[in-house]
């Protein structure tokens, strides 16, 4: 500790700045021992240059030196910090203990091991999950040399399962904040009704959607450059894509993949629009055909999506509906989790999925298929939260294509 303890912040406007990450603190005290874990060490520098991606979920600021934050099984949270960064996490109140080292954190490493006696230490490595891949090299090496000078004897294991199950596992204020990025995100879509029509370009439509996220006081869910995804007519490509100068004509099916971010959450949101031909009213029967095979095969998916349920297998049953109806085969998966990025890490709902791991409880999952069709890509993409008994869906869904002149 400090010799003169900085001064805390009152505890009411405390509780309301860092409600998440005393939430969080809590439950990974919880998860450590389910896991059956002693001792969880979440340690870097310089996090605005080299992110930890944890670190929002348990300190209050970023990070300058070597910097740690401790969690025990027993429920003691514990900070590691020069002076410099002791001035930064001691006044939030979050720890029950903020030791301050002169020279090397491992003046206050060997105090937490004296005090701790752990058998199990996890440190944030993975091979698969790139959420709970913080920990630099640098950094492990140095404290594998510091826990061999101190004579530990335990056993060290990946964080990966922790953090995966921490993030995943959504509070009510973090669903909240995600239905606000939806809201306003559902709203933009249905302004581009009056903006989208024969002779825009993708680039054209991409710019009204940026203007549009500005004017609604948020963030691009991901790069702004390719945020929206813009899939324009039969020759467009798949994905989030830079836009161009393809412009839509007459009877083109425009599909945009996009979401905002605010107070640090993001949506994630596919919706289709239909340029009409002169004399038409609706869209081609087999265009119709493909979104109502879409959202079937959606909803067939989400039927599956339940605590408990194999990752892998929720995409196949959603894949294999989709192909039965003789649409080929699609390369990517049928949902990934969304939190404060708009892919969040852990386990996604896709074959290549390598984490074994169950979907839990108050997770959050895009749901999304998609079909090329001769006049463009008919997608639908979605969010479900996992409910107890099953899963339901966070946005509104699209009620037929947009039709559009």
């Amino acid at each position: 500790m400090a010799k003169e303890p900085y001064k805390k912040i009152k505890k009411d406007r405390r509780d309301e700045m860092y409600t998440l990450q005393k939430q969080k603190l809590d439950e990974a005290v919880k998860l450590l021992n389910e896991l059956d874990i002693d001792l969880w060490i979440t340690m870097a520098r310089e996090t605005s240059m080299n992110t930890e991606p944890v670190l929002p979920f348990i300190s209050p600021c970023e990070w300058n030196h070597i910097t740690a934050i401790c969690v025990t099984k027993d429920g003691k949270k514990i900070g590691m910090a020069g002076e410099l960064d002791v001035s930064g996490i001691e006044p939030s109140g979050l720890y029950d203990d903020v030791k301050m080292y002169y020279k090397d954190v491992k003046e206050t490493l060997f105090q937490v091991l004296d005090e701790v006696k752990p058998n199990k230490i996890a440190l944030n490595y993975s091979e698969e999950d790139v959420a709970a891949d913080g920990l630099s090299h640098g950094l492990y090496t140095k404290l594998m040399k510091d826990l061999k000078e101190y004579g530990y004897q335990g056993e060290i294991v990946s964080a990966e399962t922790l953090i995966i199950k921490l993030r995943g596992r959504k509070t009510e204020e973090e669903y909240k904040s995600l239905m606000k990025a939806i809201e306003i995100t559902e709203k933009i879509f249905e302004d581009a009704k009056s903006f989208i029509t024969a002779g825009v370009s993708q680039i054209d439509i991409h710019r009204w959607f940026v203007e549009r996220t500005k004017y609604y006081g948020c963030e691009t869910s991901w790069q702004e450059a390719q945020c929206p995804g813009v899939m324009l007519g039969p020759d467009t490509v798949m994905g989030h894509n830079a836009p161009t100068e393809l412009a839509a004509k007459p009877g083109d099916v425009i599909t945009v993949d996009f979401g905002v971010k605010i107070d640090d959450y993001c949506s994630d949101v596919q919706r289709v629009y239909y340029i009409l031909k002169d004399g038409e009213t609706d869209a081609p029967e087999h265009v119709k055909e493909a979104f109502k095979r879409v959202q079937d095969s959606v909803d067939v998916g989400m039927k599956a999506l339940k605590p408990g349920a194999d990752p892998v297998a929720v995409d196949q049953a959603a894949r294999e509906n989709l192909l039965s109806f003789g649409y080929p085969n699609f390369p990517f998966g049928f949902g990934h989790q969304v939190g404060r990025k708009t892919h969040d890490g852990g386990i996604s709902l896709s074959p290549k999925c390598k984490i074994k791991l169950p979907v839990e409880e108050s997770m959050v999952f895009t749901v999304d298929l998609n079909v090329r069709t001769d006049r463009g890509i008919v997608g639908q993409e979605d969010m479900a939260y996992v409910t107890k008994d099953g899963c339901k869906l966070m946005t509104t869904r699209q009620d037929g294509l947009y039709l559009v002149k």
